[in-house]
């Protein structure tokens, strides 16, 4: 892997997935790119691939790649969150924090239930997540329902839910 982070041949039991953040709760600065995970494998975990942030980070991340996951009763398969806060009472969305640059290739597997929406991406208005591609990325429900994304303020390629920057 040629990336300032690599991350590869990894298996994950029950685990919180393969997080990047959570970054903030304070308006501080973050810089992150040119990170890889490729080859992961996870089983009835709480998440797949994903960045969480609070909503008032601020910075970038930029030049990320997840490739050849394989997903087995994922709750949040595929996640970009920059509303993300487990407490009751969460900063407000003052951040300006942007993702860009960000390919999800060769993903395959199953969301847990399908109670929770197959991609997440949830961006800050005015500081959209742009260049978020998918390449090859299939996700069903365990159950054999339908699964649904659930996309606002970002663009990409790959998802019928997903504008063209």
């Amino acid at each position: 892997i040629n990336a300032e982070y690599g991350a590869e041949n990894i298996i994950c039991h029950h685990s919180a997935g393969c997080n990047m953040g959570s970054f903030g709760n304070a308006p501080t600065q973050t810089a992150i790119s040119n990170i890889h995970y490729r080859n992961v494998t996870m089983y009835n975990s709480e998440a797949g691939p994903q960045i969480k942030t609070y909503p008032n980070n601020l910075g970038y991340i930029t030049n990320v790649t997840y490739e050849q996951f394989r997903l087995v009763s994922v709750d949040y398969p595929i996640a970009i969150n920059l509303y993300w806060c487990p407490h009751t009472v969460c900063p407000p969305a003052t951040g300006t924090l942007t993702i860009s640059d960000v390919t999800y290739k060769n993903i395959q597997g199953t969301e847990y239930g399908n109670s929770r929406p197959a991609v997440l991406i949830d961006c800050i208005p005015g500081h959209r997540c742009t260049n978020i591609d998918f390449v090859d990325v299939t996700i069903t429900a365990d159950n054999g329902q339908k699964t649904h994304d659930s996309i606002t303020n970002a663009c990409g390629e790959g998802r019928d839910s997903l504008p063209r920057c």
